[in-house]
């Protein structure tokens, strides 16, 4: 539960910005199968997190992959009336926030990480003990979509979708012009600065 604690209190720091801006984006893009869109995204992310932080490939943090993965994955993402192409896009997005996340390591992070090296299987669930807690913010928006109207139209509303839609346009720019890294480090330094927590470059 700490784990899981202390993923929540990282939600709230700049560091985790890289991770539930995308997803927040995606929620409000897909009007259909909302749940099931964020599970993919989710899911992916994790995976992709784990793949670095066990060392098994960084690959997937390189530039090349890194443009692919935001321009593929937006284009699908936006296909929304189809949802095996929204599904795929999540799926790459997903992907992209997980190789590219910079997160701000407390201690019970910090243990995940050194164990990964040596007993990957292990650290892969407790990475997603620590990443479902990082995304409760996205698991509340949620919940309000399903259960008060006024704010399932509000989500619905055109404004918030070209907002949406105006986010994920400035972080494929943002690839594209090599800054997007730079940007990363910026926001988990500030991060670091008043939670006491080290940075993860």
């Amino acid at each position: 539960m700490s784990l899981f604690a202390e993923g929540i209190r990282s939600s709230v720091l700049a560091c985790s910005y890289s991770v539930l801006l995308v997803g927040l984006a995606l929620v409000v893009l897909r009007r259909k199968d909302r749940m099931v869109v964020l599970g993919m995204f989710a899911a992916s992310t994790i995976f992709s997190a784990w793949i670095r932080a066990a060392g098994i490939s960084n690959f997937l943090a390189g530039r090349v992959a890194t443009v692919l993965l935001v321009i593929v994955g937006l284009a699908l993402a936006l296909m929304v009336n189809r949802r095996p192409a929204g599904l795929a896009g999540s799926a790459l997005l997903g992907t992209f926030a997980g190789a590219t996340w910079q997160p701000c390591v407390g201690e019970e992070l910090g243990g995940v990480l050194t164990l990964a090296q040596d007993q990957a299987g292990v650290a892969l669930l407790l990475l997603a003990v620590y990443l479902v807690g990082v995304m409760i913010p996205l698991v509340a928006v949620m919940a309000l979509c399903s259960y008060v109207p006024a704010i399932r139209r509000w989500m619905d509303a055109r404004w918030v979708a070209l907002g949406a839609k105006a986010v994920i346009a400035a972080m494929g720019v943002l690839v594209l012009a090599d800054q997007y890294d730079t940007l990363l480090s910026t926001l988990a330094r500030w991060s670091a600065t008043w939670s006491g927590y080290s940075v993860l470059e």
